[in-house]
């Protein structure tokens, strides 16, 4: 990526050709279209402990919403229901933990009769692979509590395994899925240990992770096992089309308007434990708590009166679920802090309402010397293309806006436009943010499957910001980003630099609400 002092020299450069009367306006006859990404964000929006139920017979009808919307697969076809099969059969066992090689190609089998009667609204079928899935995991639980009740096991401690459950082997017989068990179960051992715990009470945590494990396996609902398919059935289409239940729904808003409740640090999964790989600013996390990166999140407990969850060993969409929880709400986290000394101690947080900042558009000054000319330039970064509703809450063009008005009467003789971290946003905030610069443009043209070419135009004419302007990018740079940068390259109103390419998708989706209780659909409409 371009750090910024290495752009100003060439902004400076771009500054004295405006002033010597270059027309930066001038459009290129190669106007591409550029398109948009929706990035769902990782939030902790509260999460009711009772979903709302999703039934079989609206299975049929969310498949058929999303075959309805897809620009690609627009009904059932024998090359999309193998996709289906095979994505769905791999995540019944992301871990490859609970069945051989010859096992899942039975349920892979018995797939496309599945599929038949679930478009008629029946799920028997559906309902006997839960009931399978369920017996797989009885038996890894089993051999787990045995291993860990066993006073003769000692930890193995040159034992290797590949970190990334996708790259590893399935096994092929039932004695290598054994060995793949037991070796899983030192290296749970193994990180319980390297926390203080002794071997004994290491084997009772990993008994009583196990035991949990089934619990909640028991517990999950039909409807439960309804949204894993629904979220299998909608990414063989392709990445970017999902299924999204009511709380992704929620964070999904959340991401659009800047704003989330939750305690406020960023999780990640390393080594077995549960890390904060970023804490938010002025969130209860770092207000209250005192949490600081790659502090270790050991164990959970919901205040007053909820018990105390392990999370050593806890993938992170589980670990994610015990951290959610309304504002106001009270939580206690076991910390394990391994810098400057190693140490285990406890914190209270109140969860609240938190405004994420980074994504919000910031304007800072950067002063350079060209040619022996002193040249004020204005530096507007812009992290996403962000819109809320109402006049109190984010809305990034209007943010932008206010920032360029700025810097116009700050003097500046130029300007970087900061894109390099956007991950995209709103289509919509990209044509305005551009309208910014240009007047009336055509932005963006989008190509979908019902339509013709739709061209989006900034109806303002209104041009906030006329001098010169490097637009900086990188490969993170996706989306709406891409739009904006591209149509300011286009109609050559600012030079591009940073990194050789951008995210580059190329294509943009539609978000639709379903009925309250069952989320919504996010679908590629187009290119």
């Amino acid at each position: 990526m371009v750090r910024i002092r290495f752009l100003v020299g060439l902004l400076a450069s771009a500054a004295l050709l405006f002033f010597q009367g270059y027309d930066l306006y001038t459009p290129s006859s190669q106007h591409m279209a550029r398109k948009k990404r929706l990035k769902r964000a990782q939030t902790s929006e509260p999460q009711s402990k009772e979903k709302s139920p999703i039934l079989c017979r609206e299975l049929s009808r969310v498949m058929g919403a999303l075959h309805h919307k897809h620009v690609r697969y627009d009904g059932p076809s024998r090359e999309f229901d193998r996709r289906v099969i095979d994505l769905f059969a791999e995540r019944l066992d992301p871990m490859k933990l609970l069945v051989t090689q010859a096992g899942l190609d039975r349920q892979k089998r018995q797939m496309p009769g599945i599929l038949d009667q679930i478009r008629r609204r029946r799920c028997g079928r559906l309902e006997a692979m839960r009931r399978a899935r369920l017996g797989w995991l009885r038996g890894l639980v089993k051999l787990s509590v045995d291993f860990a009740s066993n006073p003769d096991v000692e930890l193995l401690e040159h034992l290797t395994q590949e970190r990334r459950s996708r790259l590893r082997p399935r096994a092929q017989t039932i004695g290598g899925l054994r060995i793949a068990r037991m070796k899983n179960l030192h290296f749970e051992l193994a990180a319980h240990m390297a926390t203080g715990d002794d071997l004994e009470t290491a084997k009772e945590k990993v008994k009583s992770r196990y035991t949990r494990i089934l619990d909640r396996a028991i517990n999950e609902t039909s409807s439960d096992f309804y949204r894993r398919f629904l979220r299998a059935f909608a990414n063989a289409m392709d990445p970017h089309t999902d299924y999204l239940d009511p709380k992704e729904y929620k964070d999904f808003d959340s991401w659009i308007e800047l704003s989330f409740v939750g305690i406020g640090f960023e999780l990640n999964e390393e080594g077995g434990y549960i890390v904060a790989t970023r804490i938010l600013e002025n969130s209860p996390a770092q207000v209250q708590g005192g949490l600081r990166p790659m502090d270790r999140i050991l164990a959970i407990t919901q205040l007053p009166l909820g018990e105390t969850i392990d999370l050593v060993g806890v993938p992170y969409e589980v670990a994610a679920e015990h951290l959610t929880g309304p504002i106001g709400s009270q939580v206690k986290l076991t910390i394990n802090r391994t810098s400057p000394q190693n140490r285990i101690f406890d914190v209270v947080v109140t969860r609240d309402r938190i405004k994420l900042t980074d994504d919000l558009a910031t304007l800072s000054w950067e002063t350079v010397v060209k040619d022996g000319e002193s040249l004020k330039l204005a530096v507007l970064k812009l992290g996403s293309f962000y819109r809320g509703t109402g006049p109190l809450v984010s809305d990034s063009a209007r943010d932008v806006k206010r920032l360029l008005r700025q810097a116009v009467q700050g003097g500046a003789q130029g300007l970087v436009f900061d894109l390099s971290s956007n991950s995209g946003g709103l289509v919509s905030a990209a044509v305005r943010i551009s309208g910014l610069f240009m007047e009336s443009p055509a932005v963006v043209m989008l190509d979908g499957d019902d339509s013709d070419e739709v061209i989006k135009t900034d109806p303002d004419p209104g041009v906030e910001f006329a001098g010169p302007m490097v637009v900086m990018t990188s490969r993170v740079s996706a989306s709406a980003a891409e739009v904006t940068a591209a149509a300011l390259q286009d109609y050559r109103r600012a030079v591009i630099v940073g990194d050789e390419t951008t995210w580059g998708k190329g294509s943009y989706q539609n978000v639709k609400k379903l009925r309250a209780n069952i989320g919504g659909i996010k679908v590629t409409r187009g290119r």
